[in-house]
């Protein structure tokens, strides 16, 4: 069966290939209703070597997104590839993205730019401010958070509809806004 509107499909490849994979899926789709083939990120501060510095990281280890109107299509040239890659499927049809997580990547990033953007929020009792980032205003969707880390939990299921979906956070010491130079 095959759809005429622009899809997201989740495709398995092996961990660590994802980059690569896209990147193949691309060149070996292109003319065959594929839009876009991306490995989602999101970003994060860490700490090295005393300083502060901006990492990405996999939004969903394993996988990589292909936004197509043909997925049967999709199926085809993902099962001529040598390398594993495996859309995913419910009934035996691929399965369009459908979770608030995929919904929420569409909204917060761009195509040709599918990193998450780092949120920066400040912290005062039990009450988290979202100053910048695509936090601000979805304070609501934060489960639970690792300062250490800067990431925070969404109470968001991800894209295997089991796990929670995780993104960037730098919390500030709670001071006053006006102080914070972004």
């Amino acid at each position: 069966m095959t759809d005429n509107r622009q899809g997201w499909y989740a495709v398995h490849v092996g961990v660590g290939r994802e980059e690569a994979m896209a990147s193949r899926i691309s060149r070996v789709l292109q003319g065959y209703g594929l839009e876009e083939a991306f490995f989602p990120k999101f970003e994060v501060e860490q700490k090295f070597h005393g300083e502060w510095k901006r990492v990405l990281k996999p939004l969903w280890p394993g996988y990589i997104i292909v936004a197509t109107r043909l997925p049967d299509a999709l199926v085809k040239g993902c099962a001529e590839l040598s390398e594993h890659a495996h859309v995913v499927e419910v009934g035996g049809e691929p399965a369009a993205l459908v979770s608030p997580a995929a919904e929420l990547v569409r909204a917060w990033t761009d195509p040709g730019d599918r990193v998450v953007s780092l949120s920066t929020g400040v912290k005062e009792r039990d009450n988290m401010t979202v100053l910048q980032g695509p936090l601000v205003g979805n304070e609501h969707l934060i489960e639970s958070m690792d300062c250490r880390k800067g990431i925070t939990l969404l109470g968001v299921d991800g894209l295997d509809g089991k796990g929670r979906m995780r993104i960037g956070l730098r919390v500030l010491p709670g001071v006053k806004i006006s102080n914070i130079d972004f």
